[in-house]
């Protein structure tokens, strides 16, 4: 029996998340180019692995065995509105059934925002709202998904996901350097992490043999499931993984050499999560590995401090704030040991309000301070004044205490003290285009996206990306500090 694990690729990716720029070209006193962005919009479903043209890009598993999900270009059933900065719509823009459009910058009011609207029943069986807006600062060329999906519209082309074949049996043997040593942890591509307390026939999780590198650390300490006190490491190549059933050949020669073993001190985080892992990921030639778990916020952690095959490093962490804040926080793997300052997160209310500085309706948050943020993510789950439609709305915006929420172009928004509303924060650099699109991809859950379900804290419409791009993304933040938090109500 064989089981899938995550992502490897088929072909070059052809969805656009890069940034948005005009053209070049010019000197002297020429005057710079507008910058334009390109929104492609694609509907995903969830289809049999089998019934997958040649070339038509696929994303991940699907809801279902045997099923994966495709990409489609989207034509119709959707609008993309200009909205000013007070949530009136300034134009609706004409598609000319194209899943494209190139929006200008001078075209949209200052301060104003760029929606992806339509009208859906998926969720509520109603023709439901569903809003994705973007402020203007935040602007770049984007793949975003629509709800329904139609038979008429063509698969897109690009790139497929594949999933690596898992081997049960597959196992690698290192050389036993000290009897001290209480666990010997295997890592493969995409952070499968496996292990045992013996040298030899130490799992991977990995086809036989391995297509990629193999990275084996080992620890000191194995108390209750967590392996702590890394001492050695090795790097392992793809034949050396061999079947549990015979001996083996290659032994891994475990290492010390370069080896620090400072602590980080992560202020004002709170604690890490029970639920999901923590640890630090490195990168080996093009593919994200563990380098060890991280179970606690003062724990001493251990980095090599010279040459290694590790090119990159950065903390990976799941995080319990104060004050039901969650979050996800990167930073840099220090040699010398890390500091991470969290930003000031309090007590948290939210509500949709009419009192608004501007504006029909917005959002009202406390909880946070803005100034120590810089980039924000308000969404709200609530119902129109027509037979109580649902009413969903996203956007990512400045940071700010009072959100205004965009107008539909077909609805109008009856809100009451039950609706959900959320908030998220990011602490980045605005100008890393990764980092803004990591903050955004943070609420997409592929499998919600083709299903009638949304969870807390997911978005129904946004930022779509090839398996490539994700882990393009994850690499590129290594060795820079993104954090990102959030809250909710109801």
């Amino acid at each position: 029996m064989k089981s899938a694990q995550l992502s490897t690729l088929l072909s070059i990716p052809l969805l656009l998340t890069g940034c948005g720029g005009g053209g070049g070209g010019g000197g002297g006193n020429s005057t710079p180019p507008v910058p334009k962005y390109t929104w492609q919009i694609v509907s995903l479903k969830s289809i049999n692995d089998s019934s997958v043209a040649p070339g038509c890009s696929t994303l991940a598993t699907g809801t279902n065995a045997g099923e994966v999900i495709g990409v489609y270009e989207a034509t119709d059933n959707f609008k993309i509105l200009i909205h000013n900065a007070d949530g009136t719509i300034e134009t609706d823009l004409n598609l000319n059934g194209s899943n494209k459009v190139v929006i200008s910058s001078n075209d949209i009011p200052e301060y104003g925002y760029v929606t992806l609207e339509e009208i859906d029943g998926s969720i509520g069986g109603n023709n439901d709202v569903f809003m994705f807006s973007v402020e203007k600062e935040f602007l770049s060329d984007m793949t975003l998904n629509v709800r329904q999906h139609s038979n008429s519209y063509s698969c897109y082309k690009g790139e497929q996901f594949i999933p690596i074949e898992v081997n049960p049996n597959a196992v690698v043997k290192v050389d036993q350097i000290s009897p001290s040593t209480k666990y010997y942890q295997t890592s493969y591509v995409d952070n499968a992490v496996d292990g045992r307390n013996i040298s030899a026939k130490i799992p991977v999780k990995s086809g036989i043999p391995a297509q990629d590198k193999i990275l084996v650390t080992l620890f000191d300490s194995y108390t209750s499931n967590e392996a702590t006190n890394l001492t050695h490491y090795t790097v392992m190549a793809g034949n050396s993984v061999y079947d549990s059933t015979t001996s083996g050949i290659i032994s891994g020669s475990p290492s010390e050499t370069n080896l620090l073993k400072p602590t980080f001190d992560a202020l004002a985080l709170g604690a890490l999560s029970t639920t999901q892992s923590s640890q630090i990921d490195v990168k080996i030639d093009d593919d994200i590995y563990t380098w060890q778990r991280i179970y606690q916020l003062n724990q001493q952690y251990s980095v090599i401090d010279g040459p290694s095959s590790i090119e990159s490093w950065s903390f990976n962490l799941a995080v319990n704030a104060v004050h039901d804040w969650s979050g996800q926080v990167w930073a840099p793997v220090e040699t010398y040991g890390t500091t991470i300052s969290a930003p000031t997160l309090n007590a948290f209310t939210a509500n949709i309000n009419s009192r608004c500085t501007s504006g029909n309706h917005c959002v009202l948050a406390t909880g946070f301070d803005d100034s120590e943020v810089q980039l924000q993510r308000t969404h709200i789950r609530s119902h129109t004044n027509n037979d109580s439609r649902s009413f969903y709305q996203t956007i990512f915006s400045t940071p700010r205490s009072e959100q205004v929420l965009m107008e539909s172009s077909s609805e109008i928004l009856a809100p009451n003290p039950a609706d959900k509303v959320e908030i998220s924060i990011a602490k980045l650099d605005p100008n890393a285009n990764k980092q803004v699109n990591q903050f955004l991809a943070w609420g997409i859950d592929l499998q919600s996206l083709v299903s009638a379900s949304t969870p807390s804290f997911h978005d129904v419409n946004g930022l779509i990306s090839m398996p490539s791009d994700d882990k393009e993304r994850r690499i590129s933040i290594m060795g820079s500090e993104l954090q990102m938090y959030r809250n909710g109500v109801n």
